[in-house]
This record gives C-alpha cells, structure tokens and sequence, in this order.
C-alpha cells in the first residue's frame, strides 16, 4: 500500500500500489476494494466536510462519498502527485514528482507552481503552527511559510522521505526509504533512527488511542508505542502499587514525579 489514513470515523483507508481504495475495521477489510482508475493511490486526505481526495500516479486528484466518485477526476500537471494535505483555511496544496508544489481551491489551481528543490515532494504536512513541512526525494526536509522556504534544507540521512507527520508534542516523525522512522524536534533529529523492518515506509498514522501506525512496501502494518504512550501505560499499571503511592527511593519519586507531571496519576 501506497497511502493510509485514519477517518473520524475510526475506520482506516487504505490507497494501493494496484489503484484501489480499501477499508480497514480491527485490522480487518471491509468490504471488496474500490477502483480509482488513477493507477497507484499515492496519497489519500479526508476533508473537513467528510469527503475523500485521492492523488493518483497518473497525476489527477478525485473527490470520493461513500465509496463513490465525485466529479470527474482534477488533472495536476505535476506528473503523480505524491503528497496532498488540506490547509486550515480549506485549500488543498498538493506535492508532486516534478518537486512541485500547488495550491488548489474548488478544484482549481491557485497561483503557479511552487519549486521545491527536492527532486520530488513525497510528503507533506501543515504544523499547528501554520509552516509547511515537505519530505524530498533527495532525504531532506523544507519548511514552508506563505509559499517561501524558511531556512535551510534539512538532512535526514534516510534516502527518501516518504512519510511524515507531527506529534501532538510537535515533534515530527519522517519515515525514509531505508526502513526507518525518525524524530525531530525544532530541525535537530531526537535520538537514534527506529527500524521498522517493512521495507521502505511509505505511510504513517497517529491513531486518536496515540498509537503510530507505520505502513511498509513490503504491505504490512506496524504498531509503535510512542514515549507519551510508554510513560502513560507505566503510570496505568502501577497506579495501586507502592512504588507510586509511597515512593520511597529517589527513583521511585522521579517516577511519581513524572506520572503527575504528565496526568497519568491524581495526587492523593
């Protein structure tokens, strides 16, 4: 698979090498897969009004409702797209091979195309700050403001980013050609490249539970326990137990300090 998303819903969606959407419920299908005629599904959005977009390898986004097609398909020039994001003041921008990036409105483009310098934009997000961030074919990382690039080019070392998204802490995680995730924070990498052992990764996913879902091009899914996550299952499970009740060793209080600290524990 290409491209995954999760939909308020709670449902996953899936875009495939062979062109199909499907839907995914506990890790199961639902339903048979749903044609797009665009050849490789390479990126997948869902829009605030609940429709899906779908940018294809043949370089055209489509508007889906249930299931179904709206309109017909949106060429882009761009050659495929490969990344697509809806802005919070409703514009699409799509990424494209031809290192590109375009702004759309109703279905029209904005303005003219963007150079990124990437060679391709593979991914693409929109930080809660407002700046756009695009992954390139080249392994770096740009940030974007009012369609101008902000500061320099950042490596990641990971060939390709073909995957990326921000943590609700705002820290990112690039997912690479080599197999690897990797966290950043304010442009600097945070600790060591993680293995996901799927081949390269094409998708990532932070589920509503905080679980990050990784998809590979060897098609499987993984599940990743983020540090947040780690800390608030701990919390969770030692919640009874002397060592949080009653800390008695001085790590013993850093661990209640922390479980506090973070919520996962009421003081008593």
């Amino acid at each position: 698979m290409w491209s995954l998303i999760e939909l308020k819903s709670g449902e996953l969606i899936s875009g495939g090498i062979d062109g199909s959407l499907r839907r995914w419920r506990d890790s199961k299908p639902i339903g048979a897969a749903i044609p797009t005629g665009q050849s490789a599904v390479r990126s997948l959005i869902e829009l605030k009004s609940g429709e899906l977009i779908s940018a294809g390898d043949d370089g055209s986004l489509r508007r889906w409702r249930v299931g179904k097609p709206v309109g017909a398909a949106i060429p882009t020039g761009q050659g495929s797209v490969l990344s697509l994001i809806e802005r919070s003041s409703g514009e699409l921008i799509s990424g494209g091979m031809d290192g590109s990036l375009r702004l759309w409105r109703d279905g029209r483009p904005v303005g003219t195309a963007i150079p990124t310098g990437q060679v391709n934009v593979w991914s693409l997000i929109e930080r809660s700050s407002g700046e756009l961030i695009s992954g390139g074919g080249d392994g770096s990382l740009r940030r974007w403001r009012d369609s101008k690039p902000v500061g320099a080019a950042i490596p990641t070392l990971q060939g390709t980013v073909f995957s990326l998204i921000e943590l609700k802490s705002g820290e990112l995680i690039s997912g690479g050609i080599d197999g690897s995730l990797r966290r950043w924070r304010d442009g600097k990498p945070v600790g060591d490249a993680i293995p996901t052992g799927q081949g390269t990764v094409l998708g990532l996913v932070m589920l509503k539970s905080g679980e990050l879902i990784s998809a590979g091009s060897d098609g499987t899914l993984r599940s990743f326990l983020m540090p947040h996550m780690a800390i608030r299952e701990a919390c969770r499970e030692l919640q009874e137990h002397p060592v949080l009740l009653s800390p008695m060793t001085p790590a013993e209080r850093t661990a209640r300090k922390t479980c506090l600290k973070h919520g996962f524990l009421k003081d008593r």
